[in-house]
């Protein structure tokens, strides 16, 4: 996958703390979650996310 950003890493793509709290906000995070924006072709982008999960599915 070309690109994957989770919302810790967005102040280095220009996104100010404000931008960064309203994404947050609109996904309801809390303070232990993160948001991933994944930028790829669809089919590679899914296959990226499906890697990810479960990554974090064995990591509990």
């Amino acid at each position: 996958v070309k690109g994957f950003i989770s919302t810790d890493e967005l102040p280095a793509f220009g996104i100010s703390e404000g931008e960064k709290h309203q994404i947050e906000k609109t996904f309801e995070c809390g303070d232990n979650d993160i948001v991933v924006l994944v930028a790829d072709k669809k089919d590679k982008a899914e296959a990226g996310l499906k890697v990810f999960f479960e990554e974090i599915a064995a990591e509990k």
